[in-house]
């Protein structure tokens, strides 16, 4: 295993999992690359802007944490184009969602 992503939203629940898991990955020498903020937010289809989907304050320490640690954060968004593939038998990349390539 070259290393580890780790998944997660930004309620304070599902950060502390992402703790725990950074530092088991810790424990067996598996080196952390990417933690990926699902549904970070919702992007408005009219003009763009992108509204937080949670209210608490719980991310705001975790990307300094992250980056004294070397470790990215992807901000991926709740987008309805992205649920409908499953429905419609389709790729994602059909729709031309841009984090699926």
């Amino acid at each position: 295993v070259d290393g580890a992503v780790l998944v997660t939203t930004s309620n304070a629940i599902s950060l502390s999992d992402v703790m725990k898991g950074l530092e088991l990955f810790d424990k067996v020498d598996i080196p952390p690359l990417l933690v990926v903020r699902n549904m970070a937010s919702v992007p408005c289809e009219a003009c763009g802007h992108r509204q937080p989907l949670f209210a608490d304050n719980a991310i705001s320490g975790l990307a300094d944490f992250l980056s004294d640690r070397h470790v990215g954060l992807l901000d991926m968004p709740l987008d309805a184009k992205l649920s409908q593939a499953p429905l419609s038998f389709q790729p994602a990349m059909t729709y031309g969602y841009p984090f699926v390539r």
